[in-house]
């Protein structure tokens, strides 16, 4: 019974050593599981929409530079579509990008952005629509050349500033991903560290509980054979 009880609490304390190895791993990996999720998730997708929004901005400003080229006032319908379609394609992406991100600082500059965006949506319009007048009627061609050289003058200023604001957000995303992605490789190498260890320590104490047993096991067991051995040889003066 001696014997069992202490194979019993040998295997126990291996078993713990065990658990506490396959515990120790899952909370390192359910860590790193969370920085890599912040990166898959948020930072990633972040950096891709605020791409999208200067894509969309570029392609708004590309538009109203084609309106006020066209002399043709059927076309200018169609490219007045295309404006406001990549103006909602902004507002869309916008709002995705407002649906991640949590830093105040952050959607500080996305509103700072959002208002450099509305005052061009406003000079383009204004400079779209003194474009056709211009075509319609005969409006001065000095005092309109000198309108559409003004508004022209504030959207470049607008889109810059508002390309400049989402490069910031687009770059300090791109710090906290690359701060994620460094914590991970933190935490996945000292779950490296503390499961070899573990590992070492629990092998080391398998090694001595095995030890300890053997001697528990072969020392009756000699004990018993030298007194076979006595028994065999006429010594009956055995205990």
């Amino acid at each position: 019974m001696r014997l069992v009880y202490k194979l019993t609490i040998g295997l126990a304390i291996l078993c713990l050593f065990v658990i506490i190895s396959g515990l120790i791993g899952i909370g390192f990996t359910n860590s790193i599981n969370n920085k890599l999720q912040v990166v898959t998730e948020q930072t990633a997708p972040t950096v891709q929409l605020v791409d999208d929004m200067i894509i969309a901005l570029g392609k708004s400003n590309n538009v109203v530079q084609e309106y006020i080229s066209e002399n043709d006032v059927i076309k200018l319908d169609d490219l007045r579509n295309n404006f406001d379609k990549n103006i909602d394609e902004y507002e869309e992406f916008e709002a995705k990008l407002r649906d991640l991100i949590t830093d105040q600082n952050l959607i500080a500059n996305l509103d700072s952005a959002k208002k450099l965006k509305e005052d061009f949506v406003k000079s383009a319009e204004e400079l779209m629509i003194t474009h056709r007048r211009y075509l319609e009627s005969d409006e001065d061609k000095e005092e309109y050349h000198r309108k559409s050289f003004l508004l022209n003058k504030q959207i470049k200023e607008n889109i810059g500033k508002a390309v400049t604001i989402l490069d910031e957000i687009s770059a300090r995303v791109s710090t906290f991903n690359k701060n994620a992605r460094e914590e991970s490789y933190k935490a996945l190498n000292k779950s490296k560290l503390i499961l070899t260890l573990t590992t070492i320590i629990s092998f080391g104490i398998a090694i001595l509980i095995i030890m300890y047993l053997s001697r528990s096991i072969i020392k009756p067991v000699k004990e018993l054979s030298n007194a076979a051995s006595k028994l065999s040889s006429g010594n009956f003066d055995v205990e």
